[in-house]
């Protein structure tokens, strides 16, 4: 029995490209980031589905509200309970039968008309390309939250290493080729993984190259609320989601994977010292155990200072 109710008075026409919205507790944006897809100039046919997912303010009714206006370009699915990110990106991930699919959670936006238009022609001209981003501004909501996306963009081809090692793809700013879904699936279902958007970019990196227009185009939200402002240097579950990097996408992931483990016990050990010096000592040796130039370049950097 499926987790939620479709609703689609969409045309049985399969659209050039699906756009792919996660919905959930963004009465405050979610209007702007539909708008922002409804004003895009194209040639082609696109599809907005929205996966809702039984939010708790009136993001379900603002989401309705819009597929009645609209409903031959919107398609909703909601969740009967709430379910979590991804179980919710899953029912989303299965409703999109687009060539190409854009992607833009609620709370985030575009803000060129061209957008689709320029990242679909640079696809449909280029075969062996799977995905293509571009640049985006970053909207900070909270001055203590820091942004860490990489925002000094360059016009060309990054690769898989690059995307892994530094915070480079702004998610809403992305589009790629609809051909890969179940091993997007698999990868993404991984039990260990909490940040399903890299692990995304990666798969799509392992079928394809990846491009970037620095192009301003988008407009990526960040808010005490969103799930991208998870401290990726915090806890446990962040060692497993890189140990899951590292067995997923196999050896060429295992050094810089090592390297953010390493960053992750450090960054415990030094947090927790005050609470638990015995723990943290331990965290301590195994970072180093980890990668061992990390540490000693952290303790290096100490001792420099003072």
């Amino acid at each position: 029995m499926s987790s939620y109710k479709l609703i689609d008075a969409t045309s049985n026409e399969l659209p050039m490209v699906s756009v792919a919205m996660l919905a959930y507790n963004h009465e405050a944006y979610i209007s702007q980031a539909i708008e922002s897809v409804l004003m895009q100039s194209v040639n082609f046919t696109f599809q907005i589905v929205i996966a809702e997912d039984h939010s708790n303010d009136g993001t379900r009714q603002i989401v309705l509200d819009y597929q009645k206006r609209y409903p031959n370009l919107i398609k909703v699915l909601l969740q009967n309970q709430n379910v979590g990110m991804a179980q919710n990106n899953h029912s989303l991930l299965e409703n999109l039968n687009g060539k190409y699919v854009a992607v833009l959670e609620g709370d985030d936006y575009w803000i060129d008309p061209l957008k689709l238009q320029t990242q679909v022609d640079f696809l449909e001209a280029n075969e062996t390309y799977s995905m293509v981003f571009s640049g985006c501004k970053i909207i900070n909501t909270d001055q203590n939250i820091n942004t860490g996306i990489e925002t000094n963009l360059e016009t060309r081809t990054y690769v898989a290493l690059e995307i892994f090692r530094k915070w480079i793809v702004p998610t809403a700013s992305v589009v790629f080729r609809n051909k890969y879904q179940e091993e997007i699936f698999k990868n993404c279902a991984h039990k260990d993984v909490i940040f399903p958007d890299i692990i995304l970019f990666l798969t799509l990196a392992s079928k394809g190259e990846i491009y970037c227009i620095s192009t301003i185009m988008s407009a990526y939200r960040r808010h005490a609320s969103g799930i991208s402002v998870i401290n990726p240097l915090q806890g446990q579950k962040a060692v497993l989601h890189y140990k899951a990097v590292k067995e997923i996408f196999g050896s060429e992931f295992h050094k810089i994977g090592d390297n953010f483990i390493a960053k992750v016990y450090l960054n415990m050990a030094l947090t927790n010292f005050r609470v638990s010096p015995l723990s943290s000592i331990i965290d301590f040796i195994t970072g180093l155990y980890y990668d061992f130039n990390v540490v000693v370049d952290y303790v290096k950097l100490k001792l420099v200072k003072q």
